[in-house]
């Protein structure tokens, strides 16, 4: 609050793009570009009080092992405040927080492998016929069947759980899949509270990213693998599709960031 009262805010106009390139060595590595660029027709808007600033930015993304990847950043930014260099120190200091939010990816990826995990039914199969309906399926404590006890189920597993083991969640439900290009207009996304235990939610980070990538991928185009003659069933397939001329890359990596 206190720095948009005392600092004008800033927009930004610019040109982004994420893939996969190979690197000289073959290995395959992500990248996000994002570069300030004056398009005709878009006007400052002086009216509202905001200043338009320009950045230039590049991150890299690669994996260095099971679980593990290695993140690099570049980039300037002008933020237009040349008059007051005290107010341009406190929006550079906003501009650099919001950079790194890509730390966030990792809660993102998160809620969308549970989301998918919902909107299609992949639901865990944990075996909780021996745990009686008063106990918690995760630590074993006693669970009374009042609602002051704090007695939840699992929205995965339909287990029992207790305050301490569960944890509440608003995810996205009824997502549009990002791989199509239908030209209907998509529903709007909305977001259910949700209670997951902790077992589970251990088997969603376990949940590789690429099935559900190439699992939404089979659900919008099933066509485009057979008439292209490739099997989308591993992470090298994947590339050699995105790849391909019949593939939209724009499109495809614009909908998945």
């Amino acid at each position: 609050m206190f720095v948009s009262v005392v600092v004008r805010p800033r927009d930004f106009v610019y040109l982004e793009s994420t893939g996969i390139a190979l690197d000289s060595h073959g290995e395959h590595v992500g990248y996000n570009l994002r570069h300030s660029v004056e398009v005709p027709g878009v006007r400052e808007l002086h009216d509202h009080q905001i200043v338009r600033a320009n950045i230039s930015f590049c991150r890299l993304f690669r994996q260095k092992k099971q679980g593990l990847i290695e993140v690099f950043m570049t980039g300037c930014v002008d933020a237009m405040g040349y008059r007051y260099p005290i107010y341009t120190s406190i929006v550079m200091t906003q501009i650099a927080d919001a950079l790194l939010s890509f730390q966030r990816l990792l809660l993102n990826a998160r809620m969308k492998k549970l989301a998918w995990m919902l909107n299609h039914n992949q639901r865990q199969s944990l075996d909780t016929s021996k745990k009686p309906n008063n106990e918690c399926s995760s630590c074993g404590c006693s669970v009374g069947r009042s609602i002051l006890s704090g007695r939840r189920q699992c929205t995965l597993c339909s287990s029992v759980v207790c305050p301490q083991c569960r944890v509440p969640l608003k995810v996205a439900r009824d997502v549009p899949n990002m791989f199509t290009k239908e030209k209907k207009a998509a529903p709007k996304t909305r977001y259910e509270k949700t209670t997951v235990c902790r077992p589970c939610l251990r088997e969603v980070d376990r949940i590789d990213a690429l099935d559900v990538a190439i699992d939404e991928i089979r659900r919008a185009s099933p066509l485009l693998a057979a008439e292209s003659g490739l099997a989308v069933t591993s992470a090298s397939s994947l590339f050699s599709l995105i790849n391909s001329d019949q593939f939209d890359r724009d499109f495809f990596f614009h909908s998945y960031q």
